[in-house]
């Protein structure tokens, strides 16, 4: 079987801090005075206060253990013959995408860019219409559509025939690098670019050997790119759906998340439309709690916008997970007055650190 999808992430920050060596106090003065004291108040180093406890943090992970239940564990029949089977992947838990840091939205950088790049007929038109209405909804944050762009010139080793069956494709890492990465807003949390083309990872990447990919996404140069080349017809239902899982997978990608290999989630690995079309658009609860840290969003709201959409839609079974979600949460006396403020998130941006 062949290998087809795929992501790109960055390397690794870290930072420490070491606490001050303790200052002793001067010697008790035989007769007190309010000079004394005043010296004293100068020499002796100040009660440490401990710091105010991530609120935020500490409610990503209530919020996952509430969710849990919801939420089917892989299990080897799901492993059969789909991503899983392929590569080797270790997985990431919530405690491991902290430990990256992870990117997050921050308040200088928290818009999401959609660029259509490349030829889209009224169809596909529709589709970037529904996506772009989806995204806010799924993580919280404004959603900004570019003005179409052409792909300028590809050069000839960024763009294939394919072998086998003729499909035109271009180079995935190459539209990241040196078509998207130049036009990164200031203020993007992401610039993600939707085309009709089809798309391959170039003939080295990964040992090489790749037929397709839906899409790829790197998340130090805050890019992603996704394709409705495979997806089906842009007239149905089960496309957009298809289209909505992909879309938020990548962007999910762009926010430090590898692949879950944990339970049936968005972020799973999938080898094309039928492992995807037996994937969730929800998130596990490990990667939901990665997104509403990363992002800011409050999940009751969150699940509640999503279910009146996807009902909205025609998308009946989404919108009841959605809904049972936040009918989990309101049971469990969830309060989104206890969400540590609206915004973005919290997290280190490893990305701000580093030079265009």
């Amino acid at each position: 079987m062949r290998r087809v999808i795929a992501l790109v992430v960055g390397g690794m920050l870290g930072c420490g801090h070491t606490d001050p060596a303790p200052v002793a106090a001067p010697p008790a003065a035989a007769a007190p005075s309010v000079v004394a004291a005043e010296e004293r108040a100068v020499v002796e180093p100040p009660p440490k206060t401990p710091p105010p406890p991530d609120l935020r943090l500490a409610r990503a992970r209530v919020l996952a253990e509430l969710v849990r239940p919801l939420h089917r564990p892989l299990t080897d029949d799901d492993r059969a013959g789909g991503w899983l089977d392929f590569r080797d992947e270790p997985g990431q838990t919530f405690d491991r995408w902290l430990a990256r840091p992870p990117h997050v939205a921050t308040p200088a950088r928290h818009t999401i860019y959609v660029l259509p790049l490349g030829p889209l007929n009224k169809a596909k038109r529709r589709i970037v219409d529904k996506v772009t209405a989806f995204l806010p909804l799924y993580f919280g944050l404004p959603v900004t559509v570019l003005p179409p762009e052409p792909f300028g010139d590809v050069p000839a080793a960024a763009k294939r025939r394919h072998p086998e069956w003729g499909d035109r494709q271009i180079d995935t890492n190459w539209i990241l690098k040196h078509r998207l990465r130049p036009m990164v807003p200031d203020d993007a949390a992401v610039l993600v670019a939707l085309t009709a083309h089809d798309l391959w990872p170039g003939e080295n990447w990964k040992g090489g050997g790749w037929n397709y990919l839906h899409g790829m996404a790197n998340y130090e140069q805050r890019v992603g790119v996704w394709s409705l080349y495979r997806l089906g017809n842009a007239g149905k239902r089960r496309t957009l759906l298809r289209t909505l899982k992909t879309a938020s997978h990548e962007i999910g990608h762009t926010f430090s998340m590898l692949h879950c290999t944990a339970y049936r989630c968005n972020l799973q690995g999938r080898l094309g439309v039928d492992e995807s079309d037996r994937t969730p658009v929800a998130l596990g609860p490990n990667c939901l709690a990665k997104l509403v840290y990363a992002t800011g969003v409050e999940p009751l709201a969150r699940f509640e916008k999503l279910a009146a959409w996807m009902k909205q839609e025609g998308f009946r079974r989404e919108a009841a997970f959605f809904q049972r979600s936040a009918d989990t949460l309101r049971a469990a006396g969830w309060d989104p007055a206890d969400w540590p403020g609206a915004g973005y998130g919290v997290g280190v941006d490893p990305v701000a650190r580093k030079p265009k």
